[in-house]
């Protein structure tokens, strides 16, 4: 059986089951992924919605296999079907410590899509893909710090908690920063949400065990 029979679409299924099953067979033979990678078609989006949850699944066991595709995924993320949006973004913030120079060379274009998109779920996945980043090399989160301090407090904060991970990265690396960074998080005390509220007063902590 052609892969493709097997993702989700070709069998007339909804959820993600069969692509999580998929996923795990390109994890046992990586050519399975390019014989995926062969059948984009940015025409078919359902089963090309099925590719890019296949990729991200299969990133979550082995992110090295999906590195390969890094330029599929940098071309899928301006893609006007949400869902090809959320998957290829997700899919690239599991792979961004592996391929920090392109990230360094397209940190304008990830910080757009926190900016502008309108879509909630890609810009969580586009400030993952930042913090990831910034976990990578001091030289790398010095390079991120400023996106994730424009990103902090964009949409009413509600990304906060997704970038704080990647200050705490930030902080490893520059010890230095720490009263900026307490500047900038100290605020979302005050934030409506019980999992950002949760987070600063962690990551708060941290800094004030330092």
């Amino acid at each position: 059986m052609n892969i493709i029979d097997e993702l989700s679409t070709s069998k007339g299924l909804n959820g993600g089951e069969a692509n999580t099953l998929v996923a795990i067979k390109c994890v046992g033979n990586p050519d399975l992924l390019i014989e995926l990678n062969k059948a984009i078609n940015p025409k078919e989006t359902k089963i090309l919605g099925d590719i890019c949850e296949v990729l991200t699944e299969t990133a979550k066991i082995k992110p090295e296999l999906i590195s390969p595709f890094k330029e599929t995924l940098l071309e899928l993320i301006y893609h006007k079907n949400g869902r090809i949006q959320w998957e290829s973004m997700h899919a690239l913030a599991l792979i961004a410590h592996l391929i920090p120079d392109v990230i360094d060379e397209k940190i304008v274009s990830i910080y757009a899509f926190i900016e502008s998109s309108k879509g909630v779920i890609v810009r969580d996945y586009a400030v993952d893909t930042l913090a990831n980043y910034c976990s990578v090399s001091s030289e790398c989160s010095n390079k991120g710090f400023p996106f994730l301090k424009k990103s902090i407090n964009l949409w009413d904060g509600k990304h906060a908690g997704k970038v704080m991970p990647g200050l705490e990265h930030v902080f490893r690396f520059h010890p230095d920063y720490k009263d900026q960074i307490i500047e900038l998080i100290t605020p979302f005390l005050n934030h409506k949400s019980k999992t950002i509220l949760k987070k600063t007063k962690g990551f708060l902590r941290i800094l004030n065990k330092s």
